[in-house]
């Protein structure tokens, strides 16, 4: 008796639960009567495409025709002249195949019914290949592969860091200028260093062989001595570009020259400028200001000396303080029209 009172009480009654059941009973019926009539009008539509195939099979290979004949030699042709007549074959009425797979293997017929053996082998079928056709995913070219077409071909330097691709009658003239060929020491004209590498590894050379050669660096004030003749090069680091500045001091001539030289292209110096600034604290008002666009190391330092700056050195005692001057260095990359427009739209201009 406890466990038939501690049973819970259900508030629908026997009624209400047979209209439910029935309810649903209706909607699996529509919902299979819906696939049954999806299935009936596939079949349908199967029925009549294997139709028309077999009218157009029948139209085009009919018997006796040159090419059932080159196909099936010894099917026989047809009867009283009429060539879209059947052929005379004795069939068996109580036969009915449907969806019955060949009985032959490979090249080797095993045929049951002698009403129905064919008078030549079925064509060979490369599995492998057919599905290795339809499987295979379409993978998109790279590109490399699509600029192959256009005989673009790549920088030999590729191995050491250039990516460029150039066509064969411009390839020859990059080759000369890549900035990743081996490199020379700048300062082998100087001292006769004799190192040779890669522009990645110049930065260490001067730091272990030619220390004194990186102390000059962008908006950093330096001094130089104007009293005898020398020469020296400095190599400048600004993110991955690296800058040659010559300096020069000729009690001959009575100048100094100066220039700055990038390790790369032309067209990757053309787009730098330098800015040479020499003053004297003392008096603050007078500046000497030069500004310039960078040379490329591809060409030869003796080629583009006669391009650098000079200053009298007359004029530059004006601002010596016991034969020595104070100067700073700039470098900065052009922007272009371009550029600028892209910089307006992300902070436009305040409207006063």
């Amino acid at each position: 008796m406890g466990a038939e009172n501690s049973r819970p009480k259900s508030s629908i009654s026997n009624y209400e639960l047979e209209v439910a059941l029935e309810r649903q009973r209706k909607v699996y019926e529509s919902q299979t009567q819906a696939l049954l009539q999806i299935q009936r009008d596939a079949l349908v539509k199967s029925q009549e495409k294997q139709r028309t195939s077999e009218v157009t099979s029948s139209t085009w290979n009919t018997p006796g025709s040159s090419v059932t004949n080159s196909l099936y030699p010894n099917l026989p042709g047809p009867s009283n002249g009429n060539p879209f007549a059947p052929p005379d074959l004795p069939l068996n009425r109580n036969l009915f195949v449907q969806n019955v797979e060949p009985a032959y293997l490979d090249n080797s017929f095993q045929v049951q019914n002698q009403y129905l053996t064919p008078s030549a082998p079925p064509l060979p079928i490369n599995t492998q290949e057919t599905q290795s056709r339809t499987m295979q995913p379409h993978r998109p070219q790279t590109i490399g592969q699509r600029l192959n077409k256009f005989n673009f071909q790549r920088c030999p330097n590729y191995l050491h860091g250039c990516s460029l691709r150039f066509e064969k009658h411009q390839l020859t003239a990059h080759v000369e200028e890549c900035p990743f060929n081996d490199l020379i020491c700048p300062m082998n004209s100087l001292n006769g260093c004799s190192w040779k590498g890669k522009i990645h590894d110049i930065k260490v050379h001067f730091a272990e062989f030619h220390p004194q050669c990186t102390k000059i660096q962008i908006n950093k004030e330096d001094t130089l001595h104007i009293c005898g003749n020398y020469q020296f090069v400095n190599l400048i680091t600004l993110d991955s570009y690296n800058f040659l500045f010559h300096l020069q001091v000729d009690q001959h001539n009575k100048k100094i020259s100066f220039g700055v030289q990038l390790i790369g292209t032309k067209v990757s110096a053309a787009k730098w400028t330098y800015e040479v600034r020499v003053y004297n604290k003392k008096e603050p008002r007078r500046l000497f200001k030069y500004v310039d666009k960078c040379h490329s190391n591809c060409v030869p330092l003796q080629v583009i000396t006669d391009q650098f700056a000079t200053m009298s050195l007359d004029y530059a005692k004006t601002f010596s303080e016991q034969n020595i001057i104070t100067f700073r260095i700039f470098l900065r990359k052009d922007i272009f029209p371009s550029e600028k427009k892209e910089q307006y739209k992300e902070k436009p201009p305040r409207r006063q």
